[in-house]
């Protein structure tokens, strides 16, 4: 079975390791061959190159882009973008064209509902069409469709949508998705790469972690502020530690928000890490604190890890945290709540271990990449069924 993967443009995030996930596991089957279409050459495509995909770039346009407040009006802004993207998209078809014969693969698999390039090529071929949904759509970053009737045109050009959570399956269908056509399929992480360490719980440091990119709506703010919000005695033997890309500006912000909290000692800002399975064997609690995530592949690695997991109430993480049984679930954006549960865990060192130990088992469960991908085969078959094509 040969399948071509659109990739949108991030080369860093969850959709990025996700699909490199998938990739991961379909290797592993000796009847899939798989391309992967970015948009521009880069890191990704280097990952690609060294795990033997065949990658290259088409310089397609987004359909769903990040439009905010600058020198010119949204409206200009929407309408510039939107001639870009009809001029591209000719365009961007004929590049591919000329690297592959798309007529030879079975499946169109569109990672990520930012990118509609992949519905005209399925279009064009005649090919069963899938689409991972991995977003709340123009709720997330300020995000907006560039496609006019973008719902309506992927009702018609979609065979599949495969949504990471019930969060964003039950999101899209409010927006008009064909329900029939939407299942929820969970991202998962290679579990072989966690190793099962034992953490000292009893130690008197709490060492917390939050890994992902650094700005507002990850909710890092909300972690320094709950520090700074517990009891002098405990906050003395709390630590955070916060990874991920971010812009100078904002880690300034920031710190200077650590030092009015009188926190600024106990938080260290660590860049970008390369290793999250060895790096989290060193932290007794990991944070989820995002305005919305679509699944959380980090809160799954805090799982995996045995950490003890505190997330805020939205987006996925309620599916993957139970309150007081795999982690603690607090409200977003009430930082005095996220000290509580941070306390919580400080001082009932038992209720960490039970939950980090359920995690765990929770994960190796319902969220690694082979069971990810043991789904997402069973799509693939199921279409080219309903294709009237070959299952090969």
């Amino acid at each position: 079975m040969k399948i071509l993967f659109i990739a949108d443009k991030s080369i860093v995030g969850g959709a990025t390791v996700a699909l490199i996930n998938i990739l991961c596991e379909l290797k592993k089957h000796n009847t899939f061959e798989v391309a992967v279409v970015t948009v521009v050459e880069n890191d990704l495509n280097r990952k690609l190159d060294s795990m033997g995909v065949y990658s290259f770039a088409d310089h397609h346009v987004e359909a769903m882009q990040e439009i905010s407040k600058g020198r010119l009006p949204i409206w200009i802004q929407e309408v510039r973008a939107y001639v870009k993207l009809c001029i591209c998209h000719n365009r961007s078809v004929q590049e591919i064209e000329k690297k592959i014969n798309v007529s030879e693969y079975d499946i169109i698999h569109t990672n990520s509902a930012r990118t509609d390039i992949g519905c005209y090529l399925a279009v064009k071929y005649n090919k069963p069409h899938i689409m991972h949904i991995r977003e709340f759509g123009t709720l997330d970053y300020g995000c907006k469709y560039i496609h006019p009737n973008y719902i309506k045109f992927l009702n018609k050009t979609v065979n599949q949508f495969i949504a990471v959570s019930d969060a964003v399956k039950k999101y899209w269908i409010s927006i008009g998705l064909e329900q029939d056509k939407i299942v929820t399929i969970y991202d998962g992480v290679n579990a072989e790469n966690y190793l099962d360490v034992e953490h000292n719980y009893q130690d008197d440091i709490l060492k917390m972690v939050c890994i992902g990119s650094i700005r507002k709506s990850k909710g890092q703010y909300q972690i320094i502020e709950a520090l700074g919000k517990l009891p002098s005695n405990i906050r003395s033997n709390v630590s955070l530690s916060l990874y991920g890309w971010s812009t100078e500006s904002y880690i300034d912000e920031l710190k200077r928000l650590a030092k009015s909290m009188g926190v600024d000692s106990q938080v260290a800002f660590c860049g970008v890490c390369d290793n999250v399975p060895q790096l989290l064997n060193k932290f007794d609690v990991g944070i989820t604190a995002s305005k919305s995530e679509g699944f959380g592949l980090v809160t799954n690695e805090y799982m995996l890890s045995r950490l003890g997991v505190i997330a805020a109430n939205t987006g996925a993480s309620p599916e993957l945290i139970h309150h007081k049984d795999t982690g603690l679930i607090y409200e977003f954006g009430n930082s005095e709540d996220l000290a509580v549960k941070i306390q919580e865990f400080y001082l009932n060192r038992d209720l960490l271990k039970n939950c980090s130990n359920n995690a765990k088992n929770y994960a190796l469960k319902y969220f690694t990449s082979a069971i990810n991908a043991e789904n997402i085969i069973k799509v693939y078959r199921r279409c080219l069924e309903e294709q009237g094509d070959t299952v090969k």
